[in-house]
């Protein structure tokens, strides 16, 4: 049996305050920018919202594509820039960006994008607080191609003139 003690050392990480709800502070995953919460909640509102696809799907996309590593150094960027810089198309590009910004996982500005600090936090793979394994689980669906650019095509050595 445990002895409280050692409870309260496991719990030393976390913030708790009984009686609370979870998005009151019920427990925190203590970061230096932004708390863990904040993303559940944003998860939660939006739920079902894209259906027939759950949200961590479409996040699950947007890691596979590229778009949070390559925002986390940039500052603001175009819709042209992310699909330059990204696997995506501008059809993939008008369909993850606005859920994307309707999360709060980017902020926009004009036609400008750039990352939010929850997205840094929780969602780049280099952050000691990355989520992804976890939210990702069961989101092993391909991108779809409608969403991705053509791979650049190799000269087929049979229908090269030599």
């Amino acid at each position: 049996m445990a002895k409280q003690s050692d409870i309260q050392s496991l719990l030393s990480g976390l913030r708790y305050t009984p009686g609370q709800s979870m998005k009151e502070g019920l427990v925190h995953l203590k970061s230096a920018v932004v708390d863990l919460a904040e993303l559940n909640d944003q998860l939660g509102c939006a739920w079902g919202v894209t259906s027939p696809e759950s949200i961590p799907q479409y996040l699950a996309w947007s890691e596979a594509s590229g778009i949070f590593s390559f925002l986390s150094g940039a500052t603001w960027v175009t819709p042209e820039e992310i699909c330059t810089n990204t696997a995506l198309n501008q059809h993939g590009v008008a369909a993850l960006v606005p859920i994307l910004t309707s999360l709060r996982l980017l902020h926009k500005e004009g036609d400008r994008y750039k990352i939010s600090a929850l997205a840094e936090e929780y969602l780049l793979k280099e952050s000691p607080y990355y989520v992804g394994i976890g939210l990702y689980l069961n989101c092993d669906k391909p991108i779809p191609s409608a969403y991705v650019s053509d791979p650049p095509t190799k000269p087929d050595s049979k229908t090269k003139k030599r």
